[in-house]
């Protein structure tokens, strides 16, 4: 009888790990992309409204990226999709592997990437930029047996909850705004805080 209780147990005990490990595995697929392994363009705007509240109540700064690659159209025309792929998850990779802390990161669309930076002023400490463009720009990408030169564009801009009392989506818009700035004024670089009453279309 003890036997038969134990083997029980222990089928129960399996029984729950399968269970809580494909929970896990359910929410990983939910919150992340499935290319790039980074969350997804939800999952990102979920921490991004979190991190917002958090500076909200703390009184304290939240850096906000759009980074979209230049020329991306040109690369997916030579190497197709599948090179693309290969540049998309490399470019995910060299991302996260630069922030720091809290930092965070995720897929907005397409080649756009949302970064999410906690406590951070580009006024204060503008050098995180050049470490996360350097990041992209510093060594070739590999694309079959090419080596090629990848750089990106930042819009960045600034959430301060003391004298800022737009919403996400302003800050947001302002970053792609900077975007398009950046786009359009040589690619390869970052560019801050543009206000506009309308923000032009950035596709490529």
């Amino acid at each position: 009888m003890t036997r038969v209780v134990a083997e029980r147990t222990a089928q129960l005990e399996a029984e729950k790990a399968a269970l809580e490990a494909t929970r896990r595995e359910l929410h990983i697929q939910a919150t992340h992309d499935s290319l790039t392994g980074i969350f997804n363009r939800a999952a990102i705007m979920e921490h991004l409204e979190r991190e917002a509240s958090r500076a909200r109540r703390d009184a304290t700064p939240l850096g906000v990226i759009i980074a979209d690659l230049d020329h991306f159209k040109k690369v997916n025309d030579k190497y197709g999709h599948l090179g693309g792929d290969d540049i998309l998850r490399e470019f995910s990779d060299r991302l996260r592997a630069a922030l720091q802390g809290y930092d965070i990161v995720g897929r907005f669309g397409g080649e756009e990437f949302l970064i999410v930076l906690p406590l951070w002023d580009f006024q204060v400490s503008p050098s995180r930029i050049d470490n996360l463009l350097d990041a992209i720009r510093s060594q070739p990408f590999k694309v079959d047996k090419d080596e090629i030169a990848i750089t990106c564009s930042f819009g960045v801009a600034v959430f301060r909850p003391g004298t800022d009392t737009d919403g996400i989506r302003e800050v947001l818009r302002r970053a792609d705004a900077a975007l398009y700035v950046a786009k359009h004024s040589g690619r390869n670089q970052a560019s801050f805080e543009v206000r506009t009453s309308s923000v032009p279309n950035t596709d490529q």
